[in-house]
């Protein structure tokens, strides 16, 4: 988790995951509100798709906003912010989350049986495994063990979670997509 809560600051960004960023901690504190909101895995809005939480979190922080996406910076710092709390399982939840969605929208949509018993055996089987990994996840333990049987500090967690993030992005634009002609 990237953000807290206290008395006197409300709800913030740990500054020591702010220090490691560039466009983020420039944000000012309403967006960078709107982008926890939208994009934080225990975010108040994480179980609703990726666009209801853009759209739910820009009217709570970000009133008057038609395009959040837009304010300068703002898609450079979302990355940030994704890169500081990046976790392989969390996103795979995510992605099926977005997958269920899809095929909910398509189920109601169909009236063919055979479809609709398709759809929902797909869809039943991604809830499976996305209850399987949040059991992984709930299982696992917060503190990332080291050799020495140390732990790592809250600043080493956060440059770990941006270089596996960085490392994923940069092979998602290696992979090579075929083109139909």
């Amino acid at each position: 988790m990237l953000f807290a809560f206290s008395q006197k600051k409300g709800v913030f960004i740990y500054p020591q995951a702010l220090k490691l960023t560039n466009k983020l901690k420039k944000m000012s504190a309403e967006q960078q509100m709107f982008i926890m909101a939208a994009y934080d895995y225990n975010s108040p809005f994480h179980q609703h798709p990726e666009d209801e939480r853009i759209r739910m979190a820009a009217s709570t922080y970000l009133k008057g906003t038609k395009d959040p996406l837009a304010i300068k910076g703002m898609e450079a710092a979302i990355e940030e912010y994704c890169a500081l709390q990046y976790d392989p399982k969390r996103e795979t939840i995510r992605n099926y989350n977005n997958k269920i969605a899809s095929l909910n929208k398509i189920l109601i949509k169909s009236n063919v049986p055979k479809d609709i018993v398709e759809l929902d055996k797909a869809i039943e089987m991604l809830l499976k495994r996305q209850r399987d990994l949040q059991s992984e996840i709930d299982k696992s333990l917060d503190v990332v063990e080291i050799k020495g049987q140390g732990s790592l500090s809250t600043v080493e967690m956060f440059q770990r979670r941006m270089e596996e993030y960085h490392k994923r992005k940069t092979e998602e634009l290696n992979r090579v997509q075929p083109i139909d002609m």
